[in-house]
């Protein structure tokens, strides 16, 4: 067995003591990154199937019923919003996108979609112009986002406040 020498006795219980807070932080940290990403993955999905179904002819009243409002997870009458919009051109000699109805249902009621206001123009990643006869369905969802475990107190703000999606079919 190695003897320590006088002053050598402490320094394995103060390594720890230094150590400990920034382990416990990372693991705390990375909870939270986890659930964000479990959640936006999560409303990535129930963009998608809301999109899919608006696309197949299912209203935007029943297509918010069917799939964001029967989700375990996410809640969208207490922190969260979704907007159904549908898109088209205004007339033959115009392409530009074009929103012609707009529906939204849950508690975020502040939230401004980002594809556009009812009845204005379409705000489309990578789409300038739609031939005719296409009719495009954009399901965007937010949800509030909040940490298990509060770090703004040690200056340390990571995380959003609001998650968002969206989903073009």
């Amino acid at each position: 067995m190695m003897r320590l020498r006088r002053g050598q006795r402490g320094t394995a219980g103060a390594e720890f003591a230094i150590l400990l807070p920034i382990m416990l932080l990372l693991v705390v940290g990375l909870v939270d990154l986890a659930r964000m990403i479990y959640a936006q993955q999560l409303l990535s999905d129930l963009s998608r199937e809301t999109a899919n179904l608006v696309s197949r002819g299912t209203t935007p009243a029943d297509a918010i019923d069917s799939v964001v409002r029967t989700s375990e997870v996410f809640d969208v009458d207490s922190d969260g919003f979704v907007v159904i919009s549908t898109i088209r051109r205004t007339d033959a000699g115009n392409d530009n996108p074009w929103i012609f109805s707009q529906a939204g249902s849950g508690a975020l009621t502040e939230f401004l979609s980002r594809v556009g206001a009812n009845n204005g123009p379409a705000s489309l990643p990578g789409i300038d112009s739609l031939p005719v006869g296409v009719t495009l369905m954009a399901v965007e969802i937010v949800q509030d986002f909040e940490p298990i475990f509060e770090i703004k107190g040690l200056g340390m703000d990571f995380y959003p406040d609001t998650l968002y999606q969206a989903a073009y079919f």
